[in-house]
């Protein structure tokens, strides 16, 4: 039988089997009613955090849910204090899922890195940070809001537009506190990318608006006892096209993406995925460096992963070194299978693990080539996955490093 893995909906829908995990060192729960309830972040992992620009910080957030038959309400406050930085942030975002529609709207000022959401995370970066003054987050000062909206008015089609407005900030280091490497500083906070220049991570402000229509052919579904869509998959890949506009601000550029997805679960328990991926940018001079195409992935011994996909994004390669105003194109494939090299090997063939095949390419501003190749193996005791990679730049051997992972 072969799939194409699809998102089961937009619609989130939070209740007491999605927050099972709730303990004393996470979300608390209180019910104010039989389809409503509050959820306060307590001591979770974004309860503490620490970065060079801020210093140690706290936050935490309070999030209302209102769940009817025909509708979903989420209101969720955040606020934060940063000692370093002696500042405060904050997050107010309200959403509402109907059956076919998704309203999104909210607006805030915190510390954002420049990758946006695909950026490293902030907990497992914090941590790296404290400990061996190392850091992946380049961070500026952002404030913003932002409202979209998303509809689905069939099983295998998504459009979504959005409107976002910002006013960024450039950062510096406050803070040089680590455990075990205190007399080393933390690199300058500014990323690391042969194309900035001063304007790209100069203050400012931008306001753009962007569509994007998410296709997938043959889509098979059904809607739940409340009747919200839920999609089953497809064995045919997913289609999208977005398009970005820089309508006020520091610039008038415009982005096109075009990209072709596809997750295969194949007979013999196999997954293969495949992502081409291309877009370009027109009028992009003055484009601040958040606007920019970024691609996931950083080059720490740990990398991001998940137990379906593995590893999420490249992992040979600086933070922001993939990063483009001009044009790019990409070619991702993963091969994750229960018998490939090693299990064909007497001594190995009872050992539970599975074996992982990885090819990554990216092309940007039509002259560099970033290429890595893996091996390795997964699920090793369920959630461990250790890779040797070895990459390219251009076409030039790179490095071969090691790479390891636990499944999130």
């Amino acid at each position: 039988m072969m799939a194409n893995g699809q998102d089961s909906s937009y619609i989130h829908k939070t209740d007491s089997s999605t927050i099972a995990h709730i303990s004393i060192f996470g979300a608390k729960k209180h019910n104010l009613s039989d389809n409503s309830y509050l959820l306060f972040s307590a001591l979770d992992k974004n309860f503490i955090f620490y970065h060079p620009v801020t210093g140690a910080g706290l936050e935490q957030s309070v999030t209302y849910y209102k769940n009817n038959t025909s509708s979903i309400w989420k209101v969720k406050a955040k606020l934060g204090y940063a000692f370093s930085a002696d500042r405060l942030t904050g997050e107010l975002l309200t959403q509402l899922n109907t059956k076919k529609q998704h309203i999104l709207i909210n607006a805030g000022k915190d510390f954002a890195d420049w990758k946006g959401d695909i950026g490293e995370e902030r907990f497992t970066n914090s941590v790296i940070a404290f400990l061996y003054n190392g850091n992946y987050k380049v961070l500026y000062d952002r404030t913003f809001a932002h409202v979209c909206y998303t509809t689905k008015p069939t099983y295998g089609l998504e459009l979504s537009s959005a409107l976002t407005t910002e006013h960024i900030g450039s950062e510096h280091n406050r803070s040089n506190l680590s455990l075990f490497h205190k007399k080393k500083l933390f690199n300058p906070n500014i990323p690391v990318n042969s194309s900035i220049d001063h304007c790209s991570i100069s203050d400012g402000r931008q306001t753009t608006l962007s569509f994007k229509a998410v296709y997938t052919p043959r889509t098979l579904g059904f809607t739940n006892d409340n009747g919200f869509p839920i999609c089953l998959g497809s064995i045919y890949p997913s289609f999208s096209l977005g398009a970005e506009k820089g309508l006020s601000g520091a610039s008038r550029y415009s982005h096109i993406n075009v990209s072709v997805f596809q997750r295969l679960a194949l007979k013999n328990d196999a997954i293969w995925k495949w992502e081409i991926e291309g877009g370009a940018f027109f009028n992009s001079d003055n484009t601040r460096f958040s606007q920019w195409k970024h691609f996931c992935g950083s080059n720490k011994l740990f990398a991001l992963s998940s137990d379906i996909d593995g590893y999420i994004g490249f992992v040979m390669f600086r933070p922001y070194e993939l990063s483009t105003n001009k044009w790019y194109t990409s070619v991702r494939t993963a091969y994750i299978t229960p018998q490939l090299i090693l299990k064909e090997i007497e001594l190995f063939e009872d050992w539970s693990f599975k074996e992982e095949l990885y090819l990554k390419n990216a092309v940007i501003n039509g002259n560099l080539s970033f290429t890595e190749f893996g091996y390795g193996v997964g699920n090793v005791l369920d959630i461990l996955r250790m890779t040797a990679f070895i990459s390219f730049r251009n076409s030039s051997f790179d490095a071969v490093k090691f790479r390891m992972a636990i499944d999130l």
